[in-house]
């Protein structure tokens, strides 16, 4: 409203310098916190962006500016969230300018000799990395289970998007169905959520559904490695090889 009476105000000649000064008092505070908040968060991206919003919110003892910054905190959130949940409830990273807390290292290539589709030592410890300052504090004692439950999600994506599909276990896929090339990638995966603050800009919810997320994938990958990977199988001889079952 005031931008308009302002360009109102000028285009019929009546704006001068004292008018100017008088219709602009009661945003002066808000302009002044606007210059701050720019000052602060100029050359931030990811995590350390929303760290700097969530310090500022922090500081305010005003409520209006407090209402204020968490607005901006929330919609700064959004983007940020969204590659979260991309990534637990897919596998998928969506970063297009480089700023999440997982990145991908492509240069780590699968080794073709391993089983389980090449996903080697390395290959499992190095294509997917937290970065540190990218990691916002109010994900900072989940962010493990982040980098982990989205790393399962991508190994059972990967296996089913090549046909693997009696890797996930009779009991949750239909044979007539896997036969005849039907499987339904969604299906074996969790259901997606959007993700976001509370009212206050906390985490507390977003962190439980993380959990449940981790453990979801958890299962999932278990489940791969037991019907599709023959892993009490390759335990049991190795057991009877180096003589552990007597």
């Amino acid at each position: 409203i005031l931008i308009a009476q302002l360009e109102y105000q000028y285009k019929t000649g009546q704006l001068s310098l004292q008018r100017l000064v008088f219709l602009i008092q009661p945003s002066v505070k808000i302009l002044a916190l606007f210059a701050h908040i720019s000052a602060r968060c100029w050359d931030k991206m990811g995590g350390s962006l929303l760290d700097e919003l969530q310090h500022l919110l922090l500081e305010q003892g005003d409520t209006r500016n407090k209402e204020l910054v968490l607005h901006l905190f929330q919609h700064a959130s959004r983007p940020f969230l969204h590659m979260v949940s991309s990534w637990i409830f897919r596998g998928e990273l969506d970063d297009p300018y480089k700023e999440f807390m997982i990145q991908e290292d492509v240069t780590v290539v699968r080794d073709s000799r391993m089983g389980l589709d090449g996903y080697s030592t390395n290959y499992w410890d190095n294509r997917l990395l937290l970065v540190h300052p990218h990691v916002p504090k109010i994900l900072r004692t989940v962010a493990p289970r982040i980098l982990t439950a989205g790393k399962y999600l991508n190994v059972v994506r990967g296996c089913i998007e090549k046909g693997n599909t009696g890797a996930l276990g009779s009991n949750t896929l239909d044979p007539a169905a896997a036969r005849a090339g039907a499987v339904s990638l969604s299906s074996h995966l969790p259901q997606i959520q959007e993700l976001s603050l509370d009212a206050e800009g906390s985490a507390t919810a977003l962190i439980t559904i993380v959990e449940q997320s981790y453990i979801y994938s958890s299962r999932s990958l278990l489940r791969l490695l037991q019907h599709g990977h023959h892993l009490t199988t390759h335990l049991q001889s190795l057991s009877r090889f180096f003589l552990l079952d007597h």
